[in-house]
């Protein structure tokens, strides 16, 4: 071990010995998973959070999505708990009425400790026919309808 102070007068230390650090106690992982990383804007998509435990039984596992999409239901669920090499499928439901790239992720806590999941992208396109166009195509047939009938019955009691 080697102390000095440098040139800007700060006490430097160099040492040739190994630098120990405690291992990363993290032995849950979570990640999001989608059937299908395409759909259209106003319908429902199942999102599910795979959470699985790669080491010791971790307990009151809380998972909680993260999203820029309307979450029908809870946004937080809880894993009572997982023994070592288990998983578990968390499932959410989620909608957006904006077509857009969306980001979906997760983040989970136990052990008083929080941590982020593997998150994915969906693309929502929008609809071809939307519920509020077909509405509006039936009232037009049928306004044409009323004043074709309308019409025509006026011209053959005139004629």
């Amino acid at each position: 071990v080697m102390v000095y102070n440098d040139v800007f007068g700060e006490e430097t230390v160099v040492s040739n010995r190994p630098d120990i650090g405690a291992l990363d106690s993290n032995r849950v992982v979570a990640q999001v998973l989608l059937e299908n990383d395409k759909s259209f804007a106003g319908q429902k998509i199942p999102i599910k959070i795979l959470v699985k435990n790669t080491g010791i039984p971790a307990g009151n596992i809380s998972v909680k999505i993260r999203t820029g999409l309307e979450v029908e239901g809870d946004e937080e669920k809880t894993i009572g708990s997982l023994e070592e090499g288990q998983t578990e499928m968390v499932s959410f439901l989620a909608m957006a009425a904006q077509p857009g790239n969306y980001e979906l992720g997760c983040s989970f806590t136990y052990e008083g400790r929080q941590f982020e999941c593997q998150s994915t992208n969906i693309l929502l396109e929008p609809q071809a026919f939307t519920p509020e166009l077909i509405g509006a195509a039936l009232l037009t047939i049928a306004g044409l309808a009323v004043f074709g009938y309308f019409y025509y019955y006026k011209k053959d009691e005139q004629g």
